[in-house]
Parts: C-alpha cells; structure tokens; sequence
C-alpha cells in the first residue's frame, strides 16, 4: 500500500478523533517537529514542550485539515508560531487562534505525551551526541533535517567522500541497534 494512501487514510480516521491514528501522525512526524523547533529556540526540553504543544494544537484542530499537505502545513506553521511566540514571551496556546479540546479530550491526548520519544529515538540521540562536532552536526543534518548530501558539502565545505562515511557509520549503527520504528525516517 503506498505511504500516500495510507497517509490519507489516517488523516480521514484522525478527523473522526481516531487515538491511534493521532498516534501514527505523533510517530510519523515527532522528529521532524523536533528538530525543526530545536533550530528556532536551541534548548532540547524547550523544544520538546513546543513540540508536545504542537500536537495538542493539531490534535484540538484535526477536523479543520482536509489533507495531508494541510496536515504538514499546519504542524510547520504551529510549531513555528509556537516557537516565535515563545521567544517574545508569550504561549501559543493562550495567543493562538485555536479551538482547544474540552478537559476529557484534552487529558486523553496528554496521555499520549507520557513518553514520546522511544527507546530507539532516545538510543539515536545518545548515539549523535557521543560523536565529534563534525560528524555531529552532518549526522543531524541528514537524519534530523533531511538535507541531501551535496546541500551538506556545500553548507559544511566538507569533502563529499567524509559526508558519505558519516553518514554511512549512522546508518550502520541504527541497522545494529533495531527496534523503534526509523522505517517512517526513509519513507517520509
């Protein structure tokens, strides 16, 4: 089954206030979110709050996405707002134009917050933050902002052959430490 269809299949079952389909929107796009708002305010816990309060904003206002670039658009745009208003000092969620679930829904989607990051997610981090800062920052580059090789060599004025042996031990190392789903990092 192609990952578009099943994209759009999740979004029809999440707009309906399907759990598990929340959670395979939480699964699919976490890191990205992640790392995104890490870029904008620099401090992991900062963004993980972001994060999280990104996808209580989505999941309050799931019946107003028709499609899944919408879906994208609006996470994006969300955690963006989040982080801006952050750094001026101020909640997204007490300035943002957003419906806000009752108190039931509410503490329903928090459950799901418990623990977001896996045992993989986490094992990957510790694995990118023992590494030297070169291959440090190439490794979040690839894996974490999804930039293709040649934009990392330009950016980095790093050999092309260096960039693809980084990347290459990362990729290694996560097919030697199975478990927690990085399948969504390739297709996504």
């Amino acid at each position: 089954m192609p990952l578009r269809y099943n994209l759009s299949r999740q979004l029809e079952r999440f707009r309906n206030g399907d759990q598990d389909a929340f959670r395979f929107f939480v699964d699919h796009y976490r890191l990205r979110i992640f790392y995104f708002l890490l870029q904008k305010v620099c401090i992991r816990q900062l963004a993980q709050d972001l994060m999280e309060r990104t996808f209580l904003l989505l999941f309050a206002n799931r019946s107003s996405i028709p499609t899944v670039k919408h879906l994208r658009g609006f996470l994006y745009y969300t955690a963006s707002e989040c982080g801006d208003l952050h750094l001026m000092g101020r909640s997204c969620i007490e300035e943002g134009n957003f419906e806000m679930p009752d108190s039931r829904e509410l503490l329903a989607v928090l459950d799901e917050f418990d623990v977001i990051l896996n045992e993989a997610d986490v094992e990957f981090y510790k694995y990118v933050e023992k590494l030297s800062p070169e291959p440090k920052i190439v490794v979040e580059m690839r894996f974490f902002i999804y930039m293709d090789i040649s934009t990392i060599t330009a950016e980095r004025g790093i050999d092309h052959k260096t960039v693809e042996k980084y990347i290459s031990k990362a990729h290694r190392w996560r097919r030697n430490h199975p478990g927690g789903g990085w399948s969504y990092l390739i297709s996504g």
